[in-house]
């Protein structure tokens, strides 16, 4: 069962909950920041410093960041990564 990115704002602070396994993290990642921030591909790709292509890609699920990456993409949509390791529900 596919099932979609859920977007939750709390506070300031916004939590991208994935569940799935058949699209990439970082597809849904960049694709909910980007919607979220309302900028176009091009205009997020120069604002972090990548191209317009490369984050098709990303979104696409052609390709995976790096985390580096993630970083500048989150920072020019105005957001900060924080990453949460949990147990795994059983």
């Amino acid at each position: 069962v596919r099932r979609a990115c859920a977007l939750r704002r709390i506070g300031d602070t916004i939590h991208i909950m994935t569940s799935d396994n058949t699209t990439s993290e970082t597809a849904k990642i960049v694709k909910t920041l980007r919607r979220n921030c309302g900028l176009t591909l091009r205009e997020l790709g120069w604002n972090a410093k990548t191209s317009a292509a490369a984050l098709n890609d990303y979104e696409a699920g052609r390709h995976e960041a790096k985390l580096s990456t993630l970083r500048r993409i989150a920072d020019a949509a105005g957001c900060d990564i924080i990453i949460e390791v949990r147990p795994r529900a059983t």
